[in-house]
């Protein structure tokens, strides 16, 4: 970063400027300014951002899983493949999604899709939401249970 001070490069810069839109992972952050910066500039900015508190991946994971969780519910296998495509390591987005309950998710999800699906065919309001959650990735077994329940609270709604 020859003649400015870390904190007052353009990349410095750059970097708080994608930090205002949202957090990012130290690989996220390395893709993105390795686009307009020199490697050895792109390492310097997110080792200081990493040092300064800026750029932690597991607060990362942690935040992605509470934000699908309540935002747009997916299976725990699905959020951690989202967390390694984004850079997090293996290990700490297996920690991160390991206490995800797939079943609620599902309802979660299923039920907002319920109520869309109310006034359709139970057939094909059945196979509507089966594809909804199975899309979500949530495994076979889950979806069965959360179409039956959902589809039992219309039922009982509707007498």
């Amino acid at each position: 970063m020859r003649g400015l001070g870390p904190v007052r490069h353009p990349a410095y810069s750059a970097a708080l400027r994608l930090l205002a839109y949202r957090p990012r992972t130290r690989k996220e952050m390395a893709t993105r300014l390795g686009r307009k910066f020199e490697p050895d500039v792109v390492d310097s900015v997110v080792t200081l951002l990493t040092e300064q508190g800026y750029l932690d991946d597991a607060s990362f994971a942690t935040a992605w899983r509470t934000s699908r969780e309540s935002n747009n519910p997916k299976s725990s296998w699905v959020v951690q493949r989202e967390l390694e495509t984004r850079g997090i390591e293996a290990s700490m987005a297996s920690e991160a999604v390991q206490d995800m309950d797939d079943d609620e998710n599902a309802y979660a999800a299923g039920a907002k899709a319920a109520r869309r699906l109310a006034k359709l065919d139970p057939a094909v309001s059945r196979r509507r939401l089966w594809g909804y959650l199975n899309r979500r990735g949530f495994s076979s077994s889950v979806t069965r249970r959360t179409v039956e329940r959902l589809l039992q609270e219309a039922d009982e709604d509707g007498n």
